[in-house]
């Protein structure tokens, strides 16, 4: 059993996603949906935030991202320097300490070299904004980065 088929058996985990930086879902345990191109930008948006969080109160360097809501937890684990992002969603059944022990026993058996050769099958996203925009995920990113580095110095 690969890691990612471990990952997706263990209970009470609901979703495992690999995405990376170019807005692209490498895997995913569910089926895919009409706006899922959203998530992979959303998930590098979350990531680039809490490294500058990380960065800016000076605590180390960044290891995963975790969000509670009321009904699950959502944990990303960003892969090879952040070219990848490793996100697992649970159900609130478990604990948060459990899940991510159990993920970090897997990360060492994720082959890195298959994520690249996954990344160039798969077609980059088609914009979802109109043609004659000029603005891109990476474009947009970068522009926050820019912003909260700005507001750090404000301070």
């Amino acid at each position: 059993m690969t890691w990612f088929e471990q990952l997706c058996s263990t209970p009470h985990v609901k979703t495992v996603l690999v995405t990376d930086t170019e807005g692209r879902i490498l895997r995913s345990s569910r089926p895919m949906l009409s706006l899922d191109e959203l998530i992979a930008s959303m998930i590098q948006a979350a990531e680039v935030l809490a490294q500058t969080l990380s960065a800016e109160s000076k605590r180390g360097s960044l290891q995963l991202i975790q969000i509670a809501t009321t009904k699950a937890y959502v944990v990303i684990f960003p892969l090879l320097r952040s070219a990848f992002h490793l996100t697992v969603i649970t159900d609130r059944n478990i604990t948060l300490e459990d899940i991510v022990a159990h993920i970090e026993e897997l990360l060492p058996e994720i082959d890195l070299a298959e994520l690249r050769a996954l990344q160039q099958t798969i077609p980059k996203p088609k914009p979802m904004l109109p043609d004659d925009s000029e603005l891109n995920a990476q474009e947009l990113i970068e522009a926050v980065r820019e912003w909260l580095q700005g507001k750090s110095s404000d301070t």
